[in-house]
């Protein structure tokens, strides 16, 4: 059985994922991966963390290059979402939301940007929260737009340079592990902030 018919079974987003692992191995992967994390940003379902991961497993170039590549990347995306959702909202960023099913979710994050806007969009840089919705939201919701580089820069970097370094570091031995718990270990990141900014 061909790949085009093993693909047959599978649902779009696995169609799209196994499309993407593809290019890990082709010449021009860098600039693959940047446009996977410059689109994901603000509307490409799949992350670039499946394209991160097998280049840092088998490609050519360090760890950090493909790590500063999908930071890159992913950060000029926000912006792009961020414009979107400030200027473009009505035209572009209802179909986006509406393509996920997150009207409700878009409600909600209007109350909590008002005070929370930095942690949030760090949280959602970080973690595999869909960073896409928070960054058209922080645009139609007009969050600081210093304040959302910087936190998109931290929660960002730290994701795809932690995801990098640990899978050059040890290989292929937690490929499996560091998606299996990550987001525990997310979770556990941001209520040790949360404890730690109570604190303060």
């Amino acid at each position: 059985m061909n790949p085009e018919e093993m693909e047959e079974n599978l649902s779009l987003k696995d169609k799209l994922q196994n499309r993407v692992s593809y290019y890990a191995n082709k010449a021009y992967a860098s600039t693959v991966l940047f446009i996977l994390s410059f689109a994901e940003s603000f509307f490409f379902p799949i992350p670039p963390d499946v394209l991160l991961v097998p280049l840092v497993l088998v490609g050519a170039k360090k760890w950090w290059y493909y790590a500063s590549v999908t930071t890159i990347g992913s950060l000029l995306g926000g912006i792009v979402g961020y414009v979107i959702g400030f200027y473009f909202f009505d035209l572009f960023g209802e179909q986006i939301v509406a393509f996920y099913g997150l009207e409700e979710e878009v409600s909600r994050v209007q109350t909590w940007y008002e005070t929370y806007a930095f942690w949030i969009i760090f949280t959602a840089g970080f973690t595999f929260i869909p960073y896409k919705i928070f960054t058209v939201t922080a645009g139609l919701f007009g969050v600081n737009i210093i304040a959302f580089i910087v936190a998109s820069v931290i929660g960002r970097g730290a994701r795809f340079f932690l995801i990098a370094y640990l899978l050059d570091r040890y290989n292929s031995y937690l490929k499996d592990t560091i998606y299996r718990y990550f987001n525990i270990l997310s979770v556990i990141l941001i209520v040790g902030i949360v404890f730690v900014l109570a604190l303060i």
